[in-house]
């Protein structure tokens, strides 16, 4: 206060010290030039001196974010699968305006095209794509169906025909002696 109100008043400029940042944090930032106010808080001067830009700047932020949020309604309803925006959003989820130019380019080669593209489109690159998916789908089944049929039926038979021969009368023999021991005629 030595210095007097004015004086004290002033923004204080943040030096670096050996290209680091300010250990203090600065209250304002113009053009990459660091301020720090000691005495009046930028806050103060803007309720002071400012307050109907301010209002007018809170109003339009508010207006913003109502607007933010429409836009982000519409973009949620059309960019979902065959909406509008389908295939205009960026890795990230975000729309962006390269992808929607190239998306309004798309919707512009609607008007050249001729019936017999729309035809061959339809047919090959639809129908006929669609149909042999589901083929692949059925044969796949079907294979697989197969191989378990054949797993099914190498385990029943896995034994080859003589060793089921050798295997009958070795048990015919047993059956034979149990029967003599029994009395009984084999």
């Amino acid at each position: 206060m030595t210095e007097g109100w004015a004086e004290a008043a002033r923004p204080r400029v943040l030096v670096p010290v050996r290209g680091k940042v300010a250990a203090e944090t600065a209250d304002l930032t113009v053009k990459r030039k660091k301020y720090r106010m000691d005495l009046l808080s930028p806050g103060l001067v803007v309720a002071r001196y400012f307050a109907a830009e301010r209002a007018a700047v809170d109003g339009l932020r508010t207006e913003e974010e109502g607007i933010a949020r429409e836009l982000e309604e519409l973009i949620e309803e059309s960019s979902g699968e065959d909406g509008l925006l389908d295939g205009a959003t960026s890795d990230t989820g975000k729309v962006t305006q390269t992808a929607v130019k190239a998306r309004l380019k798309v919707l512009a080669r609607y008007e050249t095209l001729t019936a017999v593209e729309v035809a061959e489109m339809v047919v090959d690159d639809k129908w006929m794509a669609s149909i042999e998916g589901a083929i692949g789908k059925e044969v796949e089944r079907l294979t697989g169906g197969l191989v378990d049929r054949v797993r099914e039926l190498e385990g029943r038979y896995a034994d080859a025909l003589p060793q089921l021969e050798q295997r009958v009368e070795d048990y015919s023999a047993k059956v034979e002696g149990h029967l003599r021991r029994m009395g009984l005629p084999a």
